[in-house]
């Protein structure tokens, strides 16, 4: 649905050295509850990059608190998998993706209802994933 009503937001590209890529069409649909970011390879050739957040960071801040879960799932290229992050963990983070030659791909971030059920499974998967590395 955010892809036909959204509002429309336009991203920077950055290398995996930080420049900025201008053969790389990124932008973000957004709504109250679910965003939708779009990338699209205009080189005949590979490039990976990720998007910038900043402005979109701002946005989601002045609306949700830190502790807000997100799912996030990958339309294009079609991923089964989901991920589910706290907002503050997904904006910290720098999501690399690569892209072939005039490929797209497309991210969708949903709100979780604000509820104690959610925010559990996040807190134990985060922490479960962190402990399990530490154990001896």
């Amino acid at each position: 649905m955010v892809l036909r009503y959204g509002y429309f937001c336009p991203l920077n590209a950055h290398g995996v050295s930080g420049e900025q890529l201008l053969d790389l069409l990124t932008f973000a649909r957004y709504s109250l509850m679910e965003m939708a970011i779009i990338a699209i390879n205009l080189k005949d050739g590979d490039q990976t990059f990720y998007p910038d957040l900043t402005t979109i960071k701002s946005l989601f801040s002045k609306v949700f608190s830190d502790n807000t879960v997100v799912v996030v799932s990958c339309l294009l290229p079609k991923s089964q998998s989901k991920e589910y992050f706290f907002l503050r963990e997904f904006f910290a983070a720098i999501h690399f993706q690569t892209l072939f030659p005039y490929s797209t791909s497309t991210v969708m971030l949903t709100v979780c209802p604000d509820n104690k059920s959610t925010f559990q499974f996040r807190i134990n998967e985060f922490y479960g994933a962190y402990l399990s590395r530490i154990a001896i």
